[in-house]
Protein backbone atom coordinates (compact mmCIF):
# COMPACT_ATOMS: atom_id res chain seq x y z
CA UNK A 1 0.00 0.00 0.00
CA UNK A 2 1.49 3.20 -0.92
CA UNK A 3 0.78 6.51 1.32
CA UNK A 4 1.03 10.01 1.29
CA UNK A 5 3.18 11.01 4.74
CA UNK A 6 2.80 14.33 5.93
CA UNK A 7 5.10 15.79 8.27
CA UNK A 8 2.49 18.49 10.68
CA UNK A 9 2.58 20.21 14.26
CA UNK A 10 1.14 18.97 17.24
CA UNK A 11 -2.78 19.42 17.01
CA UNK A 12 -2.61 21.59 14.28
CA UNK A 13 -6.22 22.79 14.57
CA UNK A 14 -5.91 23.86 18.06
CA UNK A 15 -1.94 24.89 17.75
CA UNK A 16 -1.76 28.78 18.08
CA UNK A 17 1.41 28.58 16.23
CA UNK A 18 1.69 31.25 12.90
CA UNK A 19 1.74 28.57 11.05
CA UNK A 20 -0.67 25.80 12.07
CA UNK A 21 -3.69 26.45 10.04
CA UNK A 22 -1.38 26.04 7.01
CA UNK A 23 -1.00 22.32 8.56
CA UNK A 24 -4.22 21.94 9.37
CA UNK A 25 -5.50 22.91 6.09
CA UNK A 26 -2.81 20.26 4.71
CA UNK A 27 -4.26 17.99 6.86
CA UNK A 28 -8.05 18.57 6.13
CA UNK A 29 -6.98 17.68 1.97
CA UNK A 30 -4.57 14.81 2.82
CA UNK A 31 -8.15 13.63 5.00
CA UNK A 32 -10.04 13.36 1.35
CA UNK A 33 -11.47 9.92 1.13
CA UNK A 34 -9.69 7.24 -0.82
CA UNK A 35 -6.12 8.70 -0.04
CA UNK A 36 -4.28 6.79 2.34
CA UNK A 37 -2.33 9.21 4.16
CA UNK A 38 0.24 8.97 7.68
CA UNK A 39 0.49 12.34 9.48
CA UNK A 40 3.48 12.69 11.69
CA UNK A 41 3.16 15.20 14.41
CA UNK A 42 6.52 15.97 15.86
CA UNK A 43 7.29 19.39 17.53
CA UNK A 44 10.67 19.69 16.62
CA UNK A 45 13.58 17.88 15.50
CA UNK A 46 16.22 16.74 17.65
CA UNK A 47 18.58 18.47 15.66
CA UNK A 48 17.32 22.13 17.21
CA UNK A 49 17.86 20.87 20.84
CA UNK A 50 22.15 20.73 20.47
CA UNK A 51 22.82 24.22 20.80
CA UNK A 52 19.83 24.34 24.15
CA UNK A 53 22.20 21.45 25.60
CA UNK A 54 25.63 22.31 24.63
CA UNK A 55 24.81 25.92 26.61
CA UNK A 56 23.28 23.35 29.72
CA UNK A 57 26.49 22.08 30.45
CA UNK A 58 28.04 24.58 32.88
CA UNK A 59 25.21 25.20 35.50
CA UNK A 60 23.22 21.31 34.16
CA UNK A 61 19.84 23.29 33.73
CA UNK A 62 18.01 23.42 30.49
CA UNK A 63 15.86 26.54 30.50
CA UNK A 64 12.86 26.05 27.56
CA UNK A 65 9.46 26.91 27.36
CA UNK A 66 8.41 23.05 27.08
CA UNK A 67 5.21 23.49 29.73
CA UNK A 68 6.40 20.11 31.92
CA UNK A 69 9.16 19.19 29.98
CA UNK A 70 8.34 16.51 27.61
CA UNK A 71 9.07 16.88 23.63
CA UNK A 72 8.30 14.30 21.11
CA UNK A 73 11.55 14.85 18.44
CA UNK A 74 12.72 13.11 15.67
CA UNK A 75 15.82 13.64 13.81
CA UNK A 76 15.31 15.16 10.40
CA UNK A 77 16.96 11.53 8.68
CA UNK A 78 14.26 9.63 10.70
CA UNK A 79 11.83 11.71 8.14
CA UNK A 80 13.21 11.03 4.95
Amino acid sequence: MTAVPYTSVYRATENTLLWAPIHAAAERAIATPGIPSIILCNTAYTELYVSVAMQSRGSGIIAAATGDGRIAAATRADFR
